[in-house]
C-alpha cells in the first residue's frame, strides 16, 4: 500500500507513535515534523520504522491536531487474512477449481 502512494509526502514514525496512532490519539505538531518544505499534497504518509504504511493525515491541522485520513491495521493483520483465505480455498480464489 505504502509503494501506492509515492507521490505522497512521507514521515517515519517511531514505535511510541505508531502506538498512539493505533489507539487513535491525536497526532500533534510535535510529532508530525512536515518533510520538507510545507507539502502542496492535502494528505501525508505516516510509516513505521520498517516502512510499512500506519496511516494517512490531513496535512492540514485543525484545531492544533493531524486529522486522520485513514489508519491501517499492520502487516500482521494482512497476512492473518490471507492464511485464512488460503485455508478456506487451498487452490485459489476464482479459479475453478
Amino acid at each position: 500500500m505504502n509503494d501506492a502512494l509515492r507521490g505522497m509526502p512521507v514521515i517515519t514514525a517511531d514505535s511510541q507513535f505508531v502506538e498512539k496512532i493505533q489507539h487513535g490519539h491525536p497526532a500533534t505538531l510535535e510529532e508530525v515534523v512536515a518533510p520538507g518544505p510545507q507539502p502542496t499534497c492535502p494528505w501525508i504518509k505516516v510509516a513505521d520504522t520498517r516502512g510499512d504504511l500506519v496511516a494517512v493525515l490531513s496535512s492540514t491541522r485543525k484545531n492544533g491536531v493531524y486529522p486522520y485520513v485513514c489508519v491501517f491495521s499492520g502487516r500482521d493483520s494482512c497476512n492473518r487474512e490471507s492464511e485464512i483465505v488460503q485455508r478456506k480455498h487451498p487452490r485459489g480464489v476464482g479459479t475453478g477449481h
